[in-house]
């Protein structure tokens, strides 16, 4: 019997201890088997952040905690991180060589962008978060993560329901 694509790549994933998911989020689009190994973040201070380029994982997996507890999140923060991947979408791997020294957390920081851009559209039906998810997931590494196996389910699902 052949498994699913999603199902062989899934071996391949390193487990690293920043990814989080809004758990409703992964039983509508079916992934819970395939993530049950799945750690939670710590909650961190939420520092402001005036550029992208200052953002840290930390910080996007506070405002994917934020959006998963129904907090109220300030625009400006998401029009920051909105208007850089739009301008400089294709400078993001030399941010990221610039920010991480190891490949692997280069890896997680995009694919948890990815994972807070789909996130907020799908809790804001912000087409704009969308658009810019698609876009940077045509930004390839190669390592492939759990993260990015969440994505593209999550991106199905939003393309094809909503």
């Amino acid at each position: 019997m052949v498994k699913p694509l999603y199902a062989q790549l899934i071996k391949k994933v390193r487990v690293n201890k920043y990814y989080i998911y809004n758990c409703d989020l992964l039983n509508i689009i079916g992934m819970t088997n395939e993530l049950d190994s799945v750690m939670q973040t710590k909650q961190y201070p939420f520092k402001q952040f005036s550029t992208f380029k200052s953002l840290k994982l930390e910080d996007i997996n506070n405002l994917r905690n934020m959006l998963f507890s129904g907090i109220e999140i300030d625009n400006s923060f998401l029009e920051r991180i909105l208007r850089f991947l739009e301008i400089r979408m294709y400078e993001i791997k030399k941010r990221l060589f610039l920010n991480y020294q190891s490949y692997q957390s280069m890896v997680v920081f995009k694919d948890c962008v990815i994972s807070f851009l789909l996130e907020v559209y799908y809790y804001q039906k912000d087409y704009r978060f969308l658009n810019t998810a698609i876009k940077l997931m045509n930004v390839r590494f190669k390592f492939i993560s759990k993260q990015s196996l969440y994505n593209e389910k999550l991106c199905f699902f939003l393309k094809s329901n909503l």
